[in-house]
């Protein structure tokens, strides 16, 4: 007993069982702590402190380790008797709380500010209100040094000092409060639990077992050998973000830089793009209109003066200018000269691949100024044309009203669209790929090394490398904020329901948030290609959309329509997820959407969807059936798009 560290004054001891308490064995040594014949023991690894290790080998899918809680984090309704301590001038006190957060390595760049959080005050209440026992076992719990420059432990050292001026029982433990208020944050399980000896786990983003809830312990998610470490992931979505932005997580809510395998390695698959210089050597490009004149830019006798070129003839290179392939000059032929009729047709050259069968009416391509949107000069007709877009616009057209499918106006746009509008209209120009980056599987992806992208195919770094090196992170953090955390409607919040099985109430969100995101998710494909996060974080979203709205929407014929465009969206995702070789398997994100999908659209009908569409949903179940499911990390997110839904 004397052996232990900072005991506080006036400390009776118990001999009790471990068990009872979830200590394990109390006699034997600490670093060797822990049930070994369940197959677990606790040791102490130089530079890490107390680390959980296997003693056995563990099959895969099996259960690890259990634990029982000895401590839970009380809600402030439990709290009640501490209600009247926290007046007006304490909340005012309470709310000034806040520390700046700086990145390590980061040149003292000041990120954000970090404010203190109501589980803080929960943390030092319940921790003051605690029996000594437990008291001492939180103080054994890993926590961030004292003098760490970290906005958690000062607001942690605010927020215990001001808790000490306000509650008696926090003042009796005052000396040891911020440290105790650290170890619960740091240690708290979901449920507002913590554990002696789950609580040794160190984190890994390529963990070997997986934290299990509802049973309250630890399942491996692919085999262990006796000796390894065990780890898990503190990290639950956060998983599918980049190298960077996974560091930042943990730097803001853990207090430690990652340098886990995959922090640690060379490439981050999460950040790889279109390789544009491969994609513009696959492009062809189509005269859809006659007559059209190429013309020799200077005399030859090799070859002909003049061609006359036909509707359906291809080209390999688009010209540069006004001068075509191998020395010919672009020439408009008008079939009737000076007539008022005739004055907007001609031809023009288009990509090939982008041709769709409304396009074959085409007399001339209109771009808008801003490079966005394409129309028939004929009769104005939004044009399909470029296949970068066709999910997005699909998306747009699906879920949006036809009078709300256009960009924001900026005299509607709320602040976040006219930040996202600001962000998106200063980009450079000329990022765009090619149409081949998304029609074609040979176009490699370029890797990212940690300083720039490197293509594995031409070896060469990507064009507009300088520009793509700010656009690429400024996309980066526009799509955290927009995918990750959908603008809520003020007015409605959420409505008690929610789908059948996914245990969530139903979320309603702003259409100007739909459009802004729908807008937001074709510029990254378009400048970043189809394998890049940014993409497939916003096909996570339009899939929570389509399925919310095929529960609760009547659609008529476009049920058909959307149904396939979920299908496919969900196949894209699987395939994605699978290509990163994450520990977990791709049903740890997409198992409740696929289910779900399956059932909203009637897949068991075959009567409902057309041939096709049943071939892509029994994929889809055959994906589920053939894939043991490890744990729900992203469940699907009910969301419904204000007014596109009426509640009786």
């Amino acid at each position: 007993v004397a052996q232990l560290q900072e005991l506080p004054e006036r400390t009776a001891w118990l001999l009790t069982s471990g068990d009872s308490v979830g200590l394990g064995t109390l006699a034997a040594p600490l670093d060797a702590a822990a049930d070994v014949e369940q197959g677990t023991q606790i040791r102490r690894v130089p530079g890490r402190g107390l680390s959980l290790f296997a003693t056995k080998d563990f099959d895969q899918g099996v259960a690890v380790l259990e634990d029982r809680p000895f401590f839970r984090r009380p809600s402030f309704g439990q709290l009640k008797k501490y209600h009247k301590l926290f007046s007006k001038t304490f909340q005012k006190q309470y709310e000034k709380i806040k520390a700046p957060l700086m990145l390590p390595g980061n040149s003292g760049t000041l990120q954000s500010f970090v404010f203190a959080s109501p589980s803080m005050l929960r943390s030092a209440v319940a921790f003051a209100s605690s029996s000594r026992l437990v008291q001492q076992m939180i103080l054994e719990l890993h926590h961030p040094r004292l003098d760490l420059a970290h906005p958690i432990v000062s607001i942690a050292r605010e927020v215990a000092a001001l808790c000490a001026r306000t509650v008696p029982e926090c003042a009796e433990v005052e000396a040891v409060l911020q440290r105790a208020i650290l170890a619960i944050e740091m240690n708290i399980f979901t449920g507002e639990s913590c554990f002696l000896t789950i609580s040794r786990l160190n984190h890994s983003c390529f963990p070997n077992v997986v934290f299990v809830s509802g049973k309250r312990h630890f399942r491996s998610l692919k085999p262990i050998q006796a000796g390894q470490e065990l780890l898990h992931s503190y990290l639950g979505r956060e998983l599918l973000l980049p190298i960077e932005l996974r560091r930042r997580h943990l730097w803001r809510s853990k207090c430690f830089q990652c340098d886990c395998e995959r922090c640690a390695a060379e490439d981050d698959p999460l950040r790889a793009i279109a390789c544009k210089r491969c994609a513009e050597q696959g492009q062809r490009w189509e005269v859809l209109h006659s007559p059209g004149v190429w013309l020799r830019s200077s005399p030859s006798v090799d070859s002909l003066q003049r061609c006359f070129l036909k509707t359906g003839t291809r080209l390999k290179a688009l010209p540069q200018s006004e001068e075509g392939p191998s020395g010919w000059i672009l020439v408009e032929a008008w079939p009737e000269p000076g007539s008022e009729d005739v004055k907007d047709t001609g031809w023009v050259l288009t990509d090939g691949r982008n041709l769709a069968p409304s396009i074959n009416r085409m007399l001339c391509v209109q771009i808008s100024e801003d490079g966005r949107q394409a129309s028939d000069g004929f009769d104005g007709a939004a044009v399909p044309w470029s296949p970068g877009r066709a999910f997005w616009d699909l998306a747009s057209l699906m879920l949006l009203p036809a009078d709300e499918q256009n960009p924001v106006s900026p005299e509607e746009e709320d602040e976040e669209d006219a930040v996202a509008r600001n962000a998106l209209d200063g980009m450079p120009r000329g990022l765009e790929l090619p149409a081949a980056a998304f029609e074609s599987s040979d176009v490699p992806l370029a890797a990212f090394d940690g300083k720039s992208w490197r293509c594995p195919k031409c070896g060469r770094p990507p064009k507009n490398e300088e520009e793509l090196q700010s656009v690429e992170p400024l996309l980066g953090r526009l799509a955290e904020k927009t995918f990750f955390s959908p603008s809520m409607t003020p007015a409605l919040g959420s409505v008690q329901g929610g789908l059948r099985g996914s245990g969530s109430t139903l979320k309603m969100v702003k259409r100007s948030f739909v459009r802004r995101a729908l807008e937001l998710a074709a510029t990254v494909s378009l400048v970043l290609g189809p394998q890049h996060w940014t993409v497939h974080w916003a096909r996570l979203l339009v899939v929570d959309l389509y399925i919310s709205k095929m529960s609760y929407a009547p659609l008529g014929a476009r049920r058909v329509e959307m149904a396939a465009a979920l299908f496919s969206g969900l196949e894209e995702l699987w395939e994605w997820l699978a290509s990163l070789w994450l520990a977990h398997n791709p049903s740890c994100f997409l198992v409740t959407r696929i289910l779900e999908a399956l059932r909203v659209a009637g897949a068991g009908s075959a009567f409902l969807l057309p041939p096709e569409i049943q071939t892509k949903a029994r994929r889809l179940q055959s994906l589920v059936d053939n894939c043991e499911k490890q744990v729900d990390i992203l469940p699907l997110r009910p969301l419904i798009i204000d007014g596109s839904i009426s509640f009786q």
